[in-house]
């Protein structure tokens, strides 16, 4: 028997014997386990998302009515919802039904074309939405739901701004100290637009991802309690739209646009 091959036999047989230890991979070793008395809890996070489109026709004496359902599990922490149409005559509303039979109404207006509710632990079992017109039109829409489960970010806008040559829009949020929010936004044509993530503080406003996009993506921290804006200034001469996302830790305070 060659030599090499002797010595796999005799490294194979201690490894058998249990005389020779190997050093596992530091993610599945003893380095890797909780100290004696210690226990690691993994919160739950999960987050799931429901998207509609539809349309939705009425008059003031026959309103119209369109309705989704979405399934709210157990222990979840909230049930975010936005609704976005074209036309600001139109002038939707948004309804939500829990499985009792109560209803919660928009709560704050996303501009002249959006509509949003949030719901902090909502009822399990199925919900609907409603987007209802009392007006002479035949509307299309966007409805987006959010339900989240455990340790998840409590709040989520979704809608679409036009912006004015020389104009602007703006959402405006309320924050508490060292609370975060993500978010993300393009212009509907691809055209530049003037943005800033901005704070009034002491009389001073500060001015956070600011510069000319078509499209951006950030996040932002706030340092004290107080108001956060997201701004898009339009300093071209022909009007263009902005479909934005914002998530995070923050309450709506209005949007003007």
């Amino acid at each position: 028997m060659r030599p090499h091959a002797v010595a796999a036999l005799a490294l194979a047989t201690l490894l058998v014997a249990g005389c020779l230890e190997t050093t596992p991979p530091p993610s599945q070793g003893a380095d890797a386990r909780e100290p004696p008395g210690e226990t690691q809890v993994e919160v739950p996070r999960a987050v799931a998302r429901h998207n509609f489109t539809g349309v939705v026709s009425g008059l003031p004496a026959a309103p119209g009515e369109s309705a989704h359902a979405i399934e709210v599990p157990p222990g979840a922490t909230s049930l975010v919802v936005n609704l976005a149409w074209n036309l600001p005559v139109a002038r939707l509303a948004l309804v939500l039904v829990d499985p009792a039979g109560a209803s919660t109404s928009a709560s704050a207006p996303l501009g002249p074309t959006g509509a949003h509710v949030r719901v902090l632990d909502p009822a399990p079992g199925s919900w609907t939405l409603l987007v209802r017109t009392e007006r002479a039109v035949q509307e299309a829409y966007r409805l987006q739901a959010r339900v989240g489960v455990g340790d998840v970010a409590t709040n989520w806008l979704a809608g679409s701004l036009p912006v004015r040559p020389g104009l602007f829009a703006e959402v405006n949020l309320e924050m508490q100290a060292g609370r975060s929010f993500d978010f993300a936004w393009k212009t509907s044509d691809g055209s530049q637009a003037y943005f800033n993530v901005h704070v009034h503080r002491n009389g001073q406003t500060v001015n956070f991802h600011e510069g000319r996009y078509a499209e951006y993506a950030g996040s932002f921290t706030s340092e004290d309690d107080g108001g956060a804006s997201l701004l898009w200034a339009n300093e071209g001469a022909l009007a263009f739209s902005v479909d934005y996302d914002v998530e995070g830790d923050f309450a709506l305070h209005s949007v003007f646009g």
